[in-house]
């Protein structure tokens, strides 16, 4: 029988603990063999991130929290294919993890993402019809996952207001972020 496995991705640029409640909300809501955590590489629409070995090594310290058989933190198996300028795409991520596991995909987004996003993301058909969604709350339905933002916390510290920020990482991040001089002007 195939495991059911859940690819929650993202910038994670910081992981917060937003990020690790909606693991936590997956792991308890449905019945999943396995969450793969993964930073994505390059952004599908552009934006601009961190540098993807910070990325990466935040969210190996922020997710060492979980049982690493339930969770698993991976590099994007993209990494080494993309070229500098090229943008990653769910649906080449959820192609290459198919080729290294052999499982039931489903794909972890928030309830902030609608359909006319999702109708702009490429091969959206193929997603919808090869691929389960498993539907985390955000925003207005933010319920028992706590209402932070990556981009936020990149405000504040730049802005030098570790204060306020501070409620939304885990410590050993903040300490990453401090140690690296992250998201300063």
């Amino acid at each position: 029988m195939k495991e059911e496995i859940a690819i929650f991705g993202g910038s994670f640029d910081p992981p917060h603990i937003g990020h690790l409640c909606a693991v936590q909300y997956i792991l308890n809501n449905w019945y999943i063999n396995k969450v793969i955590v993964t930073p994505c590489v390059t952004h599908a629409f552009g934006k601009e991130m961190s540098l993807y070995e910070h990325r990466m090594n935040m969210v190996k310290i922020a997710f060492s929290i979980f049982n690493p058989e339930k969770v698993l933190i991976i590099e994007n198996p993209l990494k080494n294919k993309l070229k500098e300028d090229e943008r990653e795409y769910s649906i080449d991520l959820l192609e290459a993890l198919k080729k290294i596991y052999d499982a039931y995909f489903h794909l972890a987004i928030g309830t902030d993402i609608d359909s006319e996003e999702i109708v702009k993301w490429k091969q959206y058909q193929d997603i919808l019809c090869n691929f389960g969604f498993l539907s985390i709350p955000r925003g207005a339905d933010k319920s028992c996952i706590p209402d932070c933002s990556s981009t936020e916390i990149r405000k504040g510290i730049s802005e030098g207001d570790f204060i306020s920020i501070d409620e939304f990482l885990p410590v050993d991040v903040r300490d990453y972020i401090v140690e690296n001089r992250l998201y300063r002007n």
